[in-house]
């Protein structure tokens, strides 16, 4: 449920990550990690239950 309402550990990361511009490069990589992460989730719930 956590993840629908968009307040799981990655999305709090991402939302850390646009409120501080100096993690620059860095933080911009660690979102499109964290990004790709939701997506494999979102797969293994449709498979899996």
């Amino acid at each position: 449920m956590m993840v629908l309402n968009d307040m799981d550990r990655f999305h709090l990361v991402m939302d850390t990550i646009d409120r501080l511009p100096q993690t620059g490069n860095k933080g911009i990589y660690l979102k499109q990690q964290l990004k790709d992460k939701l997506i494999e989730h979102k797969q293994y719930i449709a498979r899996h239950g």
